[in-house]
């Protein structure tokens, strides 16, 4: 008896082939497993319940050293403040001698009054932050004005008292004692706390749209409810972004997904006889508008007559370009597109001869589709295209604000989805002229909106810069994107940037290569950085001193739809998600010319099916992390996780996807513990040693139709074998017309080749195997045998 053997499944999941043409060692699929070392199939690791957070009271995740940290913007620090209020200049006589809360001092060494009440305010809160108090109080100045803030958020400082000290002709106010002081959500231990908050401190934190490390400590950018960006760095806000835009909003308050109907009306061919030329329709109008265009005979019968009238009607381009049908002897007359504006039209036939028909009724029935059909600010279109309701409305609300982002309007706007509210923002620097612009909604079907508030809020700045989505930490500086602009920190002042800060600066992408109107993210790439937008890649030499810095490199028809997307990935390449897939910027030779390369090309089909699937924000917020343990990396879209098992030495580039049934919004790796955030819980993958397999997840392996490369000749399938760990649920297709149909075949534990082979006895040319896993523990799939005995050629 002959066989064949599928020695490995190194190829993975691969979509570029149907499952009839597929080369061996590929998979049609891979559900929750991947491809390991050895070209096998390996159960994947459960994801494991770790840490359980107060509920829906923090958002996103990031680790620096060993610490994992998840945000907020609730909770505040206790404060007092006091004033100075005289003093003259006598080194050493007028003085602020101590400062102490609750007893303890705080200062440390005295702090004379210096050429201004100002600048001795300045001078005390200075030397409050530097010096190491036990709790570490810290204090700044604003005119002569110190203010003093607990070492942590919190209630444990609120009523302690403080008492400043002074000497010779100086003098303050009185401090009140500290207060304020509102305590953080209790996190679990292994999880800390940061605090983002708002400049109004009662808008709450929604998203962390992005997070890196400098000097060990998180900087980290959020976005608010009023869809205001604020950078943070260690919690504090960084005060050279100032979200100044003009903003509207509107809330989609109610509606269903209803696709609309086509308002009709009809009439019956009742009498006639064959006489061309003289028994006839001479005409069919609907409200004062033709539509028949030419007059059609009786022929045949009443049916055969209301086809030929109907047919001519649907020929005939009328405007509007009314449609017919016939059933039987009854014309049914159809407006082009759906709604309820032609409900009421009248409609005439006219007839010539002894043709009769009866006499048709206005029109009715139209429904209008569940819509939102135009939005202006100021009276200039913002939308551009219809939106129908989705499935929720912050669904249909995220839709909105995606397609408000990707309309060329003038002037230009971007709209941001917090739930069922859509903020519209006017344009970086357009300063304080788009405020009082009005915003109109209109709506067809039953959508509903609410709350439409008119731009309120712009302000403009000279001495901060607005705020973008993302940043990323480069030798000695903070690199951050804003619009089209790439700016930069001060050397070693990662929250410095406007012009007094040494080595700070920015660069408009836009003016050094089309396409970079909208800057994405940035990574490192070698000895460069990689600057993404939407439509374009810059490659560019940067250096503590910007004058410097150069471009080197452009791609263009290249780009990143994500921005947490973007990961470094093997040998220096940097992986990222495009509109067409998974892509990988890689060096062309030693020189580090960069070139784009499809990593994702197995399994894009899948990617661009998902990233379909998903919501705008979901799709926005796609993120990429490598899996330390065994490299692998991932990118996750929704409740999908794309998996490249990448093996350079084992020949091995393998996808294959993970569905969790949860929907991680966050990952973060620390040490060989990857973590990944869902709602309120952090799970670890693996759970706590690495080895924690679940049973509550199925493994699927999908195998393309084999023939022994005897395509077309008759087979008869004995048998098969396995070399496999665990239980393997083994089902079979046989009919390369109905691929999709399966029928059980075996359930086999563990390796058969020392055993009798589990019998198959089907007849066909190719044969389609399908096996599932779902029991506790680990399990692998090595290698598959089939048995058969080859019949005459079909």
């Amino acid at each position: 008896m002959a066989y064949l053997v599928i020695e490995d499944f190194k190829r993975g999941q691969d979509d570029r082939k149907s499952k009839l043409t597929l080369p061996s060692g590929a998979l049609v699929s891979l559900v929750n497993g991947y491809i390991n070392r050895g070209g096998e199939v390996k159960k994947r690791k459960a994801f494991v319940s770790t840490y359980t957070l107060p509920e829906d009271a923090t958002t996103g995740m990031a680790s620096a050293g060993n610490a994992l940290y998840v945000f907020g913007s609730s909770g505040a620090y206790a404060t007092t403040s006091f004033e100075v209020t005289a003093g003259t200049l006598n080194a050493g006589t007028n003085r602020v001698t101590g400062i102490t809360v609750d007893s303890i001092e705080i200062l440390g060494v005295a702090v004379d009054w210096v050429e201004s009440h100002a600048a001795t305010a300045t001078a005390l809160a200075a030397q409050i932050t530097a010096y190491v108090s036990t709790p570490n109080y810290t204090a700044t100045a604003d005119g002569a004005v110190v203010t003093l803030t607990a070492s942590a958020i919190g209630t444990a400082a609120n009523t302690l008292a403080v008492v400043v000290g002074v000497a010779g002709n100086v003098t303050t106010s009185t401090p009140d004692a500290m207060s304020g002081g509102i305590a953080a959500p209790v996190t679990p231990s292994g999880v800390d706390y940061i605090r983002m908050q708002h400049p109004t401190p009662a808008t709450a934190l929604s998203a962390v749209l992005f997070t890196d490390i400098f000097d060990g400590k998180v900087y980290s950018v959020g976005e608010f409810a009023d869809a205001s960006i604020h950078h943070f760095y260690d919690g504090v806000r960084v005060a050279d972004w100032f979200d100044g835009r003009a903003r509207g909003s509107f809330t989609v308050a109610s509606g269903g997904a209803g696709a609309g109907t086509k308002s009709t009306t009809q009439f019956e061919i009742t009498a006639g006889t064959s006489s061309a030329g003289t028994n006839k329709v001479t005409s069919v109008a609907v409200n004062g508008v033709e539509i028949l265009g030419s007059a059609v005979d009786w022929v045949t019968s009443h049916s055969a007559t209301a086809t030929a009238v109907a047919a001519a009607i649907t020929s005939y381009s009328s405007t509007p370009n009314y449609t017919a049908a016939a059933v039987g002897t009854i014309v049914t007359v159809s407006y082009p597109t759906v709604g309820s504006l032609p409900n009421g039209y009248t409609a005439t036939v006219g007839v010539a001869g002894d043709v009769t028909t009866t006499a048709p009724p206005a029109m009715a029935g139209g429904v209008d589709a569940s819509q939102i059909t135009e939005i202006t600010v100021n009276g200039e279109d913002v939308l551009g295209t219809a939106i129908s309701y989705g499935a929720t409305a912050a669904a249909t609300a995220a839709d909105i604000a995606a397609q408000i982002d990707t309309y060329s309007s003038t002037p230009e706007y971007t709209a941001s989805a917090q739930g069922a509210t859509v903020f519209i923002l006017a344009a970086v620097d357009s300063g304080v002229a788009p405020n009082g612009y009005e915003i109109a909604v209109t709506t067809t079907g039953d959508v509903a909106v609410s709350g439409v508030s008119a731009f309120s809020g712009g302000e403009s700045s000279e001495e901060t810069f607005t705020p973008g989505e993302s940043v990323r930490t480069v030798g000695t500086k903070m690199y951050s994107t804003s619009g089209s602009l790439m700016h930069f920190s001060g050397v070693n002042q990662p929250t410095k940037y406007t012009g007094d800060a040494i080595g700070s600066g920015f660069v408009n992408m836009s003016s050094q290569a089309s396409g970079s109107e909208t800057l994405v993210a940035i990574e490192e790439f070698f000895s460069y950085i990689a600057i993404f937008a939407s439509k374009a890649i810059q490659i560019w030499s940067v250096f503590a001193d910007d004058e410097q810095n150069r471009k080197v490199q452009v791609l263009k028809n290249q780009g990143c739809v994500a921005r947490r997307s973007i990961v470094p990935y093997n040998d220096g390449e940097v992986v990222y998600l495009a509109e067409s897939g998974v892509k990988s910027l890689r060096a062309r030779d030693s020189t580090n010319v960069a070139r784009v390369t499809d990593i994702g090309d197995a399994i894009d089909e899948t990617v661009i099916a998902q990233m379909a699937a998903v919501t705008a924000t979901q799709k926005e917020r796609a993120f990429a992390v490598v899996e330390p343990s065994d490299n692998q990396l991932w990118m996750v879209i929704g409740t999908q996780i794309h998996v490249l098992s990448f093996y350079k030495e084992s020949t091995i580039a393998a996808w294959s996807v993970f569905s969790p049934g949860l929907e991680f919004t966050d990952a973060t790796v620390i040490g060989t513990k990857l973590y990944l955030r869902a709602g309120d819980a952090i799970y670890v993958y693996g759970g706590a040693d690495g080895s924690d397999f679940g049973s509550d997840y199925m493994v699927t392996v999908e195998l393309p139709f084999v023939n022994a490369r005897r395509i077309a000749t008759w087979k008869s399938w004995e048998a098969i074998d396995l070399a496999a760990e665990g239980t393997w649920d083994v089902d079979m297709a046989l009919d390369v017309r109905n691929p999709d149909t399966y029928t059980d075949l075996a359930n086999i534990n563990g390796p058969t080749y020392s055993d009798l082979a589990s019998g198959v006895a089907a007849n066909a040319t190719n044969i389609g195997l399908r096996l599932q896993h779902q029991a506790a523990g680990d399990a692998t799939l090595s290698n598959i045998a089939l048995h058969y005995e080859a019949n005459e050629a079909g």
